[in-house]
């Protein structure tokens, strides 16, 4: 695994629990049609930087979860790794990309919507429909980056004495 700074599975895994109970609540509420998606997080620490190799964005790849009961009527890993493809080496999400910036797409890259940045965190999703699936990216990249400040705050600054000069 790639090293990730301040960022770790563990903050993102944490991160994913806390969004649970929006997901679920859409679920409930028929905002989504079912709980069957994939997610990406890419690693804010490893930007394109021109090499659009499979091998290249794996090693961007910071994490991944599959939610899913049944066998999915797409390949929701797949799609959800094009869309977090796309706005790694666009630095747009995908919606946006498919609106205002076709000329951007790639042969390989998927014409749906469902990804997020923010301050350079990617994430992307896959299962339900695409304005939900960024719902679902965004609501990810900000309790991700919550955890992070968290760390941030309770973790590093208090125990760093002099943190200018280090």
């Amino acid at each position: 695994m790639a090293y990730a700074g301040l960022l770790t599975t563990e903050m993102i895994d944490d991160a994913f629990e806390i969004i649970k109970p929006s997901i679920w609540y859409m679920y409930d509420r028929e905002y989504i049609k079912h709980i069957d998606m994939h997610l990406v997080v890419m690693n804010p620490l490893m930007p394109y930087a021109g090499d659009y190799s499979l091998e290249a964005f794996n090693a961007a790849v910071l994490w991944e979860e599959s939610v899913t009961d049944i066998e999915w009527e797409h390949d929701y890993a797949a799609i959800a790794r094009r869309k977090a493809a796309a706005t790694w080496r666009t630095g747009m999400p995908t919606r946006v990309i498919r609106e205002c910036a076709p000329h951007l797409l790639a042969l390989a890259d998927t014409r749906y919507g469902g990804s997020d940045i923010n301050m350079g965190l990617i994430s992307a999703c896959s299962g339900v429909e695409p304005w939900r699936d960024a719902q679902i990216a965004g609501m990810l990249n900000c309790a991700i980056i919550g955890n992070a400040n968290h760390k941030m705050q309770n973790e590093i600054i208090p125990g760093d004495n002099d943190f200018i000069t280090g």
